[in-house]
């Protein structure tokens, strides 16, 4: 299984960077294609109100998404975490590959969206891997409201439900191209057995980020802190770092 998901991983990488030839050589208003490269630098591994790793990680992605017109946007993407601790061995120090494949469309102020995630954990036979997939409803209006329905339908059999809201602020206060985000966000659980002790709500994350260029890459830096409520969640404050860059 761990060979299969390095090829998988690496088969996905190629296949995404290779057709950035074709994409820059498209005129920039008229090409249809887009590929975003990005990396989380993380003091902790975060993940619906769980601390999942101990000890600060490192987690690169690559999405590329081609627009349908009125049909919307279709997209795939691949993430992964690394330990920084660089006391492990290479394999032990790549834990997590996820596949995402998506699927957006946009009608005014409500977009609509819905995908599939496989999640693998190449470094540790004893995580079973698993698949989930979602639904999405996110609105276009102050506080950019946004509910994403997850459904494990393979190793947990479990459903979840992620509320999530932010607003982007700009002032010129903050410095040209600047802009600052709050952010809310909270997990309801319904039949997760062996992951959260109870159903409902199990967690709530309060957070802000900031938002700059320097020249084409582009900054996020975020303070995020977790509430626990279930009794598997915990209380935490964790820093992000995030560099992103558009092929």
């Amino acid at each position: 299984m761990r060979s299969f998901s390095k090829g998988l991983f690496l088969f996905a990488l190629i296949s995404l960077i290779s057709i950035g030839p074709a994409v820059m050589a498209e005129n920039e208003e008229e090409k249809s294609w887009s590929i975003t490269t990005q990396v989380d630098f993380q003091s902790a591994y975060m993940f619906r109100g769980q601390d999942l790793f101990d000890g600060t990680g490192i987690q690169p992605s690559i999405t590329t998404e081609y627009s349908l017109g009125d049909l919307g946007t279709f997209g795939g993407n691949v993430w992964s975490h690394l330990s920084a601790d660089e006391n492990k061995s290479s394999e032990e120090r790549f834990t997590e590959i996820d596949y995402t494949l998506y699927h957006n469309i946009k009608f005014d102020q409500v977009t609509l969206g819905g995908g599939l995630v496989w999640y693998t954990y190449p470094a540790d036979d004893d995580i079973t891997n698993t698949q989930e997939y979602f639904l999405k409803l996110a609105l276009d209006t102050p506080l950019s409201p946004t509910v994403v329905y997850y459904r494990d339908f393979d190793a947990v059999n479990a459903n979840f439900f992620v509320l999530s809201l932010s607003e982007e602020l700009t002032s010129p206060s903050f410095g040209e191209g600047v802009s600052v985000s709050p952010f809310a966000s909270g997990t309801f659980v319904e039949g997760a057995d062996g992951l959260y002790e109870q159903d409902g709500l199990a967690h709530v994350t309060l957070g802000t980020s900031a938002s700059f260029s320097i020249g084409k890459v582009g900054v996020v830096p975020a303070l995020s802190y977790n509430f626990k409520i279930d009794d598997t969640t915990v209380n935490k404050l964790w820093l992000t770092l995030t560099l992103k860059y558009d092929i």
